[in-house]
């Protein structure tokens, strides 16, 4: 519980303070009427609360999956382990993964190759991302096949959605 805790306000903290660097640098920027330093504080740490909030959940959801492909298959990884290759799995899906998609996406059009080729990409990011972690290969290779199933179906779900539109 205190790792959540400590996870949660590493996240919390920092964005709480760049919203609240953003909104005194644009008020100061665009010459408007300074706002109460309390509603300064307010509004960045709604905002922070909700974003971090959201990244909180699929940290919890990769983190799930990782401890139920732990449990079906005996696993022998520490929590502390699983969380930080959770937190990296979300950070790469934020971050990366978007762009390595519309690359693909813009190359290939959207198909299901599509979901077969991002499916061959993210196994080997995913393993290397075990591998980084020192899990031994039957673990890194189980796991990443766990995590591509999760984002294929969760692109199949996507692509069907935009198709109907």
């Amino acid at each position: 519980m205190v790792k959540i805790i400590i996870l949660f306000f590493s996240f919390f903290v920092p964005i709480t303070i760049c919203f609240f660097w953003f909104m005194t640098y644009q008020t100061n920027k665009e010459e408007k009427e300074q706002e109460p330093f309390y509603i300064k504080i307010i509004t960045s740490s709604a905002i922070s609360l909700i974003l971090t909030l959201v990244f909180m959940f699929f940290v919890f959801v990769v983190f799930g999956s990782a401890s139920f492909a732990k449990s079906i298959f005996n696993f022998d990884v520490d929590i502390k382990k699983l969380l930080f290759i959770s937190v990296t799995i979300v950070g790469y899906a934020i971050i990366i993964d978007h762009l390595i998609f519309t690359a693909v996406k813009y190359i290939f059009g959207k198909n299901n190759i599509l979901i077969a080729i991002l499916g061959v990409i993210r196994f080997a990011i995913f393993f290397l991302i075990g591998t980084f972690y020192s899990l031994t290969y039957n673990m890194s290779f189980i796991l990443s096949i766990v995590f591509v199933i999760l984002f294929a179906l969760i692109d199949f779900v996507n692509l069907k959605e935009k198709k109907k539109e």
